[in-house]
């Protein structure tokens, strides 16, 4: 198993300024860059970047249990994980860092910390999500996301939802968005 470290900054550096054509193309294990093009697309806001990632008929499946690309409601296909991204970006500042990413063979597992105005505005400073994808013919073939609820900051959020917890004091800084950010 490869951790992939500071050479990944280079790939966000690159995905940035690919259009100025100024930048190396990093040697990276491909399904990689295949994910964090993903997120990299979900972070621009860029819905159809974000589904291209995927294979035609891929699959994605989010940390929620109902709703958008759920568990309960799995998206099959590109153009479907496209639509629901299109719905998923109306969320005022999505932001959907990746603090850890590792590659065995063709499988690609991580954590990623999601941030956006309704958490900050019920005082959750993020969301701390576990994935696991599938990387053929440098395609997503299948991705899955689940809540890691032994973060706090995560599980607070599950309480608050579950009416179990009252809302905290709202969040009024606006971190920067940053698509990889190992260790955080």
């Amino acid at each position: 198993m490869k951790t992939i470290g500071c050479a990944t900054l280079v790939l966000v550096f690159v995905l940035q300024s690919s259009a100025a054509g100024t930048a190396q193309t990093p040697t990276l294990p491909q399904p990689a860059v295949a994910v964090l093009t993903f997120f990299d697309g979900i972070n621009r806001g860029d819905a159809a970047a974000a589904a291209d990632a995927f294979a035609e008929n891929g699959v994605f499946i989010g940390a929620a249990a109902q709703g958008l690309c759920s568990l309960q409601a799995p998206c099959f296909g590109r153009d479907k994980i496209r639509e629901d991204m299109e719905v998923l970006f109306k969320s005022p500042h999505l932001c959907e860092t990746v603090t850890a990413i590792q590659v065995n063979g063709t499988i690609v597992t991580g954590r990623v910390e999601a941030r956006n105005d309704n958490l900050r505005a019920s005082g959750v400073e993020h969301v701390a999500l576990a994935f696991m994808a599938q990387v053929l013919e440098n395609k997503i073939a299948v991705d899955l996301h689940r809540s890691d609820l032994a973060d706090s900051e995560t599980a607070k959020n599950s309480a608050i939802l579950a009416g179990k917890q009252p809302k905290g004091t709202p969040i009024t800084v606006l971190p920067p968005c940053r698509t990889y950010a190992p260790g955080s």
